[in-house]
Parts: structure tokens; C-alpha cells; sequence
């Protein structure tokens, strides 16, 4: 099983955190900026690092929210590097 458990994990917490940004695009922008981020991810990504400063998410701003994506995508590429073939 391996690094297989973390892989998860860390692409589930990205999954989450693009629905949080894709949320706050509906509340922010119009709903066609919110669907094509959620499409196209790296739109919404993007868009969330553009906005990270002037929004807020509950008690969080989005710019922590998009530090946790950023960090959630870097090591679940990283540990699918590392597990290669092995899956």
C-alpha cells in the first residue's frame, strides 16, 4: 500500500479546497467564472492567488486557503512521484 493513503488524502484536501475558491468565485465573480474554474482548475487557482488578499472565508482569508492547496498539491505530486510504477 505504501505512500498510496497520503496520495489520497492530499488530492482529497486539493478537491476541497477548489470547491472552497470555486465557491467564493460564484459569491464574487458570476457563475460562468465559477463553473470554467471548476473546469479547468488551474483557472480557479489562479484566480484564487489573484484574490487571495481581499477575500475573506470565514474566519480564514482565502490566501491561507490557497497556501493549504498549494502545499496539498505539491506533496501529493511529489509522493506520486516517489511511488511511480508501484500503485
Amino acid at each position: 500500500m505504501g505512500l498510496l493513503p497520503p496520495v489520497i488524502a492530499f488530492f482529497v484536501a486539493s478537491a476541497v479546497c477548489l470547491l472552497i475558491v470555486v465557491w467564493q468565485m460564484a459569491k464574487h465573480e458570476d457563475l460562468i467564472k465559477a463553473l470554467m474554474g471548476l473546469v479547468t482548475v488551474v483557472y480557479a487557482f489562479l484566480w484564487g492567488w489573484q484574490n487571495a488578499r481581499r477575500i475573506e472565508v470565514g474566519s480564514y482569508s482565502l490566501a491561507a486557503v490557497m497556501t493549504f492547496w498549494s502545499w496539498c498539491l505539491g506533496a501529493g505530486f511529489t509522493y506520486w512521484a516517489i511511488m511511480g510504477d508501484k500503485v
